[in-house]
């Protein structure tokens, strides 16, 4: 069978024309666009596809002959963007309070802390999230045993 000329000619430039735009392409895409996922830390574990959590069960507080229990629990995007951490009282006899707070970093090492609420019940998760334009990187807690607040502890960072 004998092929039209014009037709080989044709077929020919689009290979050419859709070689050139792959070429082109590679060149211009970001090192990021195509570069391995980062590694996260060995302190979380990946709870999905895109969110990877921390969490911690059952710490013990304890001020004068008095133990409660607490727990944290962290989670952040793959894409490091937002994230919360919270905590919760699992046993709290001693009638303490608990407080948590995340520092939501804006990348370059300034950021801020938000604060959760005060809890004092059992059962009841407390937290504070960061916006999507910030990323968490520590989270912290602090206690009153009844005669005030107690400094701020870290319990988890990355």
């Amino acid at each position: 069978m004998r092929q039209n000329p014009r037709t080989r000619k044709t077929v020919g430039l689009l290979a050419l024309v859709a070689g050139s735009m792959i070429t082109m392409a590679t060149m211009v895409a970001p090192a990021s666009a195509v570069a391995a996922p980062v590694a996260r830390p060995a302190t979380s574990s990946a709870a999905s596809s895109d969110i990877t959590a921390a969490s911690q069960t059952d710490i013990a507080e304890t001020s004068g002959t008095c133990t409660s229990h607490w727990k944290w629990s962290v989670s952040y995007n793959i894409l490091d963007i937002g994230g919360s951490s919270k905590v919760e009282w699992t046993s709290n006899s001693c009638g303490y309070k608990i407080q948590e707070r995340s520092w939501c970093s804006l990348g370059d090492g300034s950021g801020n802390w938000e604060t959760s609420g005060v809890v004092v019940s059992t059962g009841l998760w407390d937290g504070s999230s960061c916006p999507a334009y910030e990323f968490i990187t520590r989270g912290e807690v602090r206690f009153d045993h009844g005669s005030g607040w107690g400094t701020y502890k870290t319990f988890w960072s990355r």
